[in-house]
């Protein structure tokens, strides 16, 4: 909550709890921000386990295709 706070996204409200603060668009931006992050720190981690790039491309078609 702690980081929702210091980006403007939510107030504390003492004893009523947390309020949401930030314009849905926000939330988008920053929700695309964060994942943007997550999959450059996977495909460095994937990196370092000695995956090449198209073996990384290939796991995520993969795992796309058994979700469908």
């Amino acid at each position: 909550m702690k980081v929702l706070e210091e980006q403007n996204l939510v107030t504390s409200c003492g004893t009523l709890g947390y309020f949401v603060i930030a314009s849905e668009q926000e939330i988008k931006e920053i929700r695309y921000q964060e994942s943007n992050k997550l999959v450059k720190i996977l495909f460095e981690k994937l990196g370092e386990l000695g995956f090449s790039e198209d073996e990384i491309v290939n796991l995520f078609l993969e795992k796309m295709l058994r979700r469908s």
